[in-house]
């Protein structure tokens, strides 16, 4: 479910604007989709849930709420393999607009699409004295009902080494790959929309007082298209340097610089190109990892973004960026989450602007008995379109308001079987009347570990 801040819109002159439109129509380029697709609001450490691999936004929990927020991983080695299925059912699976033919643009009468995924994989989790190795497969194949040439196989692959040298030098080593289908919401076509995503991390921490601590970490993300949106292919290196002081509760305040160097490979740039495809991303933050309590954590940061283009200067883009999570598990049985989030992002159509996100999510959850969960996820966003070049509302910016609902229910009949059901209503409502769009879908997913 999902969702950051910018100047002021940009101007395009006319023969430029008529020159990025017809591009973009021809490649139907969107925004990059990461995670976040799935739940840009969603606090990275869901507290008494795993996230494991998904379609259609629709995310598989295996364990109950039994954890306490900030409680330690048992050092306890495990081998854990499982199988699961899924259907799903979506009303408007390509997020079209309520103004739109659907048969002039897939050929079919309807929108809705009934999606079908088997996944097996294994997750594997040792403890050898002080260090954490951590592997986990898992492979998926999707099947679509009206549209088989979506069909796909996709995998979420995940390889780290938790190190630690004594008491006080410690780190991680990693690398993930996936392979997964985009989603559909700036496309609006069953086109080829496989993208592979695949990083390789590392970072150091050494605990130099026994309340001060630095961090440096290096990373390097690869997201890859099929040949209908190569255009989009992109290269991130990142090196982050972090200061952070450590409470006696553990509580931890710290002070972040990350520098990222991005490029496009599929975008060669000429004196006549009107799309750049180098960057430099600078993020400075303040952050913090509040333990309030045994029952309550805040964490999340505030900060500065600024990105600088190597060609074309006119569309750099800057503003503040943040995100505040709390977790509150209020009783034995009930578990409050909200995040508030802001954030601007490199918008991928051919001409390289910005896209700025406010937006909250809010997740009750209450575990009836020890066997069943219901989780009610809320969330709304505001989009705004900085700088777009499509825009059917003329030199007025688009603005998009998307607002969902939803309703997951976890049994968990035995200790290795796990049954969900989740329903979710989802609405955008924009200034361009192309773009508004309402859409319901429900899951079944069915998980046996061995």
């Amino acid at each position: 479910f999902g969702m950051s801040v910018g100047g002021p819109a940009m101007v395009i002159s006319a023969p430029i604007f008529l020159s990025k439109y017809m591009l973009l129509m021809a490649t139907r380029e969107c925004i990059i989709s990461t995670d976040d697709s799935i739940n840009p609001l969603m606090p990275k450490s869901y507290v008494g849930f795993r996230y494991t691999p998904s379609i259609l936004g629709i995310s598989k929990n295996e364990t109950s709420l039994t954890s306490e927020i900030g409680a330690p991983e048992p050092k306890e080695s495990t081998i854990r393999p499982y199988v699961s299925t899924s259907m799903v059912y979506d009303s408007n699976f390509l997020r079209l607009s309520r103004n739109t033919i659907p048969m002039a643009v897939t050929g079919k009468s309807g929108t809705s699409e009934f999606v079908k995924q088997g996944a097996a994989g294994v997750d594997f989790d040792w403890f050898i004295s002080k260090q954490h190795i951590i592997i986990k497969v898992d492979v998926n194949q999707n099947l679509y009902q009206n549209y088989s040439n979506l069909n796909y196989t996709g995998w979420d692959t995940l390889a780290q080494w938790n190190w630690q040298i004594k008491t006080n030098l410690s780190g991680q080593i990693g690398y993930t790959n996936v392979e997964t289908i985009g989603n559909f919401d700036f496309i609006n076509a069953p086109i080829d929309n496989m993208e592979n995503n695949l990083n390789y991390f590392s970072d150091t921490s050494y605990l130099f007082h026994p309340n001060g601590k630095i961090k440096i970490g290096f990373s390097r993300s690869e997201t890859f298209y099929n040949v209908s949106r190569q255009i989009s292919n992109n290269i991130e290196d990142s090196a982050k340097l972090e200061l952070q002081y450590v409470s006696p509760n553990k509580s931890i305040f710290g002070l972040q610089l990350t520098m990222t160097n991005g490029q496009f490979p599929e975008r060669p740039f000429t004196d006549t190109s009107t799309v750049d495809n180098a960057y430099m991303r600078i993020n400075s933050a303040v952050t913090w990892d509040w333990r309030v309590s045994i029952k309550m954590r805040i964490f999340g940061y505030l900060g500065y973004t600024q990105q600088n283009y190597e060609h074309i200067s006119t569309d750099n883009f800057s503003g503040l960026t943040g995100k505040v999570n709390t977790e509150w598990k209020m009783s034995e049985k009930t578990l409050i989450e909200l995040s508030v989030k802001r954030e601007i992002n490199a918008y991928n159509s051919l001409v390289s602007n910005f896209l700025q996100i406010d937006g909250i999510w809010f997740s009750p959850t209450w575990q009836v008995n020890p066997k069943t969960a219901l989780t009610f996820p809320i969330t709304y966003q505001v989009q705004q379109f900085i700088g777009s070049s499509i825009n059917s509302v003329g030199s007025e910016q688009e603005v998009d308001k998307v607002r969902s609902v939803g309703l997951n229910l976890m049994y968990h009949p035995l200790k290795n079987l796990s049954a969900d059901i989740l329903l979710k209503s989802e609405a955008r409502e924009s200034n361009n009347s192309a773009r508004t769009y309402q859409a319901q879908s429900v899951g079944v997913n069915l998980q046996i570990v061995f």
